[in-house]
């Protein structure tokens, strides 16, 4: 039991530190969508996340017959991408304007490169019972996503603490996934 809910913490803080950048987009995204489009898009935006989930468990499945040790060096992933958003800090943040479920959808996937980088070996380093387990809590937190960021879309002091919080949250989050996935792996001991 001791393992589920360690697996459920650590899915939590996986399926979280990794949908930082899909969340400032999709707020931004939805903040120009007519409110009876927001619907169309969530569509989009759950089949993007799903779409990356089972590709993760897709890769790993394959890494299976890899040392879990060896996933683990997929570490650098995270940290590159921290350091990336370390470096553009200050850069003004772009904006999206797509509307829809399709162009949500390739959104999704298009900023899933650190999803995937952290949930490979995440998925990779579960029981097969534990990463069914942890794609329902993908799909739970990312309906919650999704009510959030319909939530947040509509109000801009919260967005501006978002976008303030990101500058130095986001590097911040990638090291310590990146840390995550070192652990899950066994890779520093």
């Amino acid at each position: 039991m001791h393992q589920v809910w360690l697996g459920l913490a650590s899915g939590l803080f996986a399926f979280a530190g990794t949908m930082v950048d899909n969340f400032v987009a999709y707020v931004a995204q939805l903040s120009v969508t007519a409110k009876e489009k927001i619907g169309a898009c969530a569509t989009g935006q759950l089949l993007g996340m799903t779409t990356l989930a089972v590709v993760s468990i897709g890769v790993g499945g394959l890494l299976h017959d890899f040392p879990l040790r060896l996933a683990g060096l997929l570490a650098i992933a995270p940290w590159v991408l921290g350091w990336r958003a370390w470096r553009h800090r200050d850069d003004p943040p772009q904006e999206t304007h797509a509307r829809g479920p399709l162009l949500t959808f390739f959104i999704t996937v298009a900023l899933g490169a650190d999803n995937v980088a952290v949930w490979i070996p995440h998925f990779r380093s579960l029981s097969s019972g534990l990463v069914a387990v942890t794609l329902l809590e993908f799909l739970l937190c990312d309906v919650i996503f999704l009510q959030l960021a319909a939530w947040v879309s509509h109000h801009p002091r919260t967005q501006r603490m978002i976008a303030r919080g990101a500058t130095y949250g986001v590097p911040l989050i990638y090291g310590l996934l990146g840390l995550l996935v070192l652990v899950e792996c066994h890779t520093l001991g």
